[in-house]
């Protein structure tokens, strides 16, 4: 027998994924529109049909995947709004706010969690005026679901909004302005890899 890789199919199978799980009905800005790189956020409004990478679609049908067959009987809304920024939350059913993470890194302890993780559930929490919720960590391999309760303070909870809304005022103006936020400014290093519009930032600080 032969096997032959068909790269066409894997195209198509991920493009159909994508637009199975594409939701734009969600509002902007959001949380996550504000936790990380504001320059991309501006960019996927500004360019919409500019495709991720390969491996950020890939991130998006498995963590999106896993919502649904994890969360999809959801009873309580999750979807609003406050102080004019959006939110989505997994889910609300359970104890406070409970958000579902993927990850491949090894089994790690709550004080472990990446940042943007701890920013965008308090996030979550300051929009439901609580200070308590709950992480469900799938790892894949070996294949393990570990949930945490966590409580914060609520000044713990007010700073983190503070810096939202800090975050919130640079997105404003660069809505008004229509002109994207400097970029390599507002964003982790570490964002920068896969992404999708790398290449503009690079030119438009070329040629500032």
């Amino acid at each position: 027998m032969k096997f032959v890789r068909n790269e066409f199919l894997e195209d198509q199978l991920l493009d159909r994924l994508m637009e199975d799980i594409k939701d734009t009905s969600r509002g902007h800005p959001s949380i996550t529109d504000l936790i990380y790189c504001l320059t991309k956020s501006y960019y996927r409004l500004e360019y919409p049909d500019i495709a991720p990478s390969r491996k950020t679609k890939l991130f998006f049908v498995v963590g999106l995947g896993l919502e649904k067959a994890l969360l999809g009987d959801r009873k309580l809304p999750t979807d609003g709004s406050y102080k004019g920024v959006y939110f989505h939350i997994d889910s609300l059913d359970y104890e406070g706010v409970t958000e579902l993470k993927s990850t491949r890194s090894k089994q790690r302890a709550p004080d472990d969690f990446p940042g943007k993780w701890l920013q965008q559930h308090m996030g979550y929490c300051k929009t439901q005026g609580i200070t308590d919720g709950s992480f469900a960590v799938i790892y894949p391999i070996p294949p393990e679901l570990v949930c945490w309760t966590v409580s914060y303070t609520q000044q713990e909870i007010d700073e983190n909004w503070g810096w939202i809304q800090e975050r919130k005022v640079i997105w404003d103006k660069a809505q008004q302005d229509k002109e994207v936020p400097t970029p390599f400014k507002y964003n982790e290093e570490w964002e920068c890899k896969d992404c999708e519009f790398l290449m503009l930032c690079q030119a438009k600080e070329r040629y500032q």
